[in-house]
């Protein structure tokens, strides 16, 4: 019965008029399309949705210039100071001499915060949520945290001094210093937490960076995990990679000139990178590449784990000092 049925219905199909026929089931070949023709199917399940890793490199686009420029009067040319942030809520906090610039990047709007002390402000830091933005004073008076370099953790902001000291404070406190390091012989100038808040990284005037444990946070010491002393200058520029968690990156000033690359689990050298004088790293966890801010001017794009020198940006005429992210 089936056998019949079948018959009977390719019949049906077959035999049928050519104005009458909807589907047609014959096993004739379709058509050869004409020349030049393009079948959108095929180019579209043609091409790879995550391309292999050396296509994306050969591909992606490294912009020359910058999106935007600020006018920025009253700048100061200070390596020890710190007075540019950008918050994880979009707005960058610019200290102009004795005044406090905020803008924000989705809107345009600017709010200002004016000094009628006449105090200089020498450092800003947003807390990781952006709730928070800690403005440190050349006299030692006080926003949230004393003057000096900066780095939060949580409600908790460390903060380096000229004399060498990283104090402690706790903003939801009225006592709020809740600790005291100590260890560099010279200024504090630079600073920061790691991504997991374990361990916090100092560069000082001394040419040394010193590695220390959260553990000790609640406590005065001198005791630090590691004393790195491989650079022969001044050491600002201090950065914990953001997608791998035992990488610390360091960059020399002007008599060092050179990057080094740390395994913080145990203080081992993995690599040293011979640069110009170094005011700022930053690492991008997208693309797994590190980004550093030369005092001439330059932005060079380093890629992981290898760190050769992927792109070179050019745009400031005069000395870089101040370098942040989003």
């Amino acid at each position: 019965m089936k056998r019949m049925m079948r018959v009977k219905s390719a019949g049906n199909l077959t035999d049928a008029c050519e104005e009458e026929r909807i589907l047609c089931y014959k096993k004739n070949l379709a058509p050869v399309p004409a020349v030049g023709h393009l079948n959108q199917a095929k180019v579209l399940y043609s091409t790879c949705i995550q391309p292999a890793s050396a296509v994306k490199k050969s591909t992606r686009h490294i912009p020359q210039h910058p999106e935007r420029v600020l006018d920025a009067p009253d700048f100061k040319d200070d390596y020890y100071m710190n007075v540019i942030d950008w918050s994880s809520c979009g707005v960058v906090a610019v200290a102009l001499s004795f005044t406090l610039y905020l803008w924000n990047a989705d809107t345009g709007e600017i709010q200002l915060d004016e000094n009628n002390e006449m105090n200089l402000i020498t450092g800003v830091k947003w807390s990781l949520d952006g709730k928070f933005l800690a403005v440190g004073f050349r006299d030692g008076s006080l926003k949230v945290a004393i003057k000096g370099v900066l780095s939060w953790r949580g409600a908790v902001v460390s903060a380096g001094y000229q004399s060498g000291q990283i104090i402690h404070h706790d903003v939801r406190v009225s006592q709020h210093i809740t600790g005291v390091w100590e260890g560099h012989d010279r200024e504090v100038v630079g600073l920061h937490w790691s991504h997991n808040q374990t361990k916090l990284a100092s560069g000082s005037g001394d040419n040394t960076v010193r590695v220390w444990d959260e553990s000790r946070l609640g406590t005065n010491t001198s005791e630090s995990l590691f004393v790195l002393d491989e650079h022969v200058g001044s050491v600002r520029a201090v950065q914990f990679c953001n997608f791998k968690s035992s990488l610390l990156a360091t960059g020399g000033g002007m008599q060092c000139k050179t990057i080094k690359l740390w395994n913080v689990n145990n203080g081992e050298l993995l690599k040293s990178i011979q640069t110009g004088s170094v005011n700022g790293i930053i690492f991008n966890r997208d693309y797994k590449e590190m980004m550093s801010a030369h005092a001439c001017g330059k932005l060079i794009i380093w890629k992981h784990p290898n760190y050769a020198e992927i792109a070179k940006l050019s745009g400031e005429s005069a000395l870089l000092v101040f370098f942040s992210e989003w």
